[in-house]
């Protein structure tokens, strides 16, 4: 069996870093696994996506449309942009947080002020987390990304302590403790 999970959100919210602490994580517990990053101005607040495909045997890393079991959205409107690629009865993960891109910035999109409401009409088991105030409690709104992964990592049944590892393998020594308290926080919520 594969899992398919998608992260969206845009650059400088640590989707990627996010996606290598996974895979780290699936490694350590013998998982096959295979991803890819879709980004094009992430520099400049542009959109990023990163498919990643776990189980036995991973021949692909990339989701088609209506195959991915979760999506994880640092950000209300990348959670629209990727609703696509969810599996009917699948689980959206999305944060409260609205980022306008360059695109919604200068009047090329509207960014739309009722994305729940459109998440929560479609077929997909959607959760909405105000994981910004979350990771402020542990003293760093940008861990945001790691509130998303703890709970996530412990929707898929993954050990915390593995996350604990692969955070120390890829996050600077000054920001580790906010990162783990941000993703213990997250792990530890009920859905």
């Amino acid at each position: 069996m594969i899992t398919n999970i998608i992260f969206a959100g845009v650059g400088g919210q640590g989707v990627l870093l996010v996606s290598r602490i996974l895979g780290n994580v699936l490694l350590r517990q013998n998982y096959d696994f295979k991803s890819f990053e879709v980004h094009g101005m992430s520099q400049r607040g542009g959109a990023v996506a990163v498919h990643v495909r776990f189980g036995e045997n991973v021949f692909s890393p990339f989701i088609e449309d209506g195959t991915a079991d979760y999506l994880v959205a640092f950000e209300q409107l990348e959670a629209l942009r990727n609703l696509s690629f969810v599996k009917p009865g699948g689980k959206v993960i999305t944060c409260t947080q609205q980022v306008q891109t360059i695109a919604t910035q200068i009047g090329k999109e509207r960014y739309p002020n009722d994305c729940i409401a459109m998440l929560q009409m479609s077929n997909a088991e959607v959760t909405v987390l105000d994981a910004i105030e979350i990771a402020k409690k542990c003293g760093d709104e940008k861990t945001l990304n790691m509130v998303l992964l703890g709970f996530l990592g412990r929707q898929l049944g993954l050990l915390e302590k593995d996350f604990y590892y692969a955070i120390d393998l890829f996050v600077k020594e000054k920001y580790k403790d906010v990162n783990k308290c941000a993703l213990t926080t997250g792990y530890c919520m009920k859905t």
